[in-house]
């Protein structure tokens, strides 16, 4: 196991609702999700290859976050889900997070 994947299996600790008070949470849960990224299928498109966030918020909505935690993670994958796919994914996955 590398060091990269070492440290990102331990950021979940620093992922809780009571730290989503400060305003470095947000860089924070940015950078988990980059790193989360890392261990998800990639898709190709012409401008090169992105993470497929459908895939992040499918296995991110099965870890056992905080509600508040869990909520920003899926919002956040919900946006780049809008950014990198077309409307009826967006719509499924809004109806996922209901």
């Amino acid at each position: 196991m590398n060091r990269d994947t070492a440290y990102y299996r331990n950021m979940n600790e620093g992922l809780t609702d009571e730290a989503s008070a400060y305003p470095a949470f947000h860089e924070y849960m940015d950078y988990y999700l980059m790193s989360f990224n890392l261990h998800v299928q990639q898709i190709h498109k012409p401008q090169g290859r992105n993470a497929d966030w459908r895939k992040t918020f499918d296995e991110i909505s099965t870890k056992g976050f905080q509600t508040k935690t869990k909520r920003l993670l899926l919002q956040r994958c919900i946006h780049e889900i809008g950014e990198n796919f077309d409307a009826e994914d967006l719509q499924a996955y809004l109806d996922k997070n209901r």
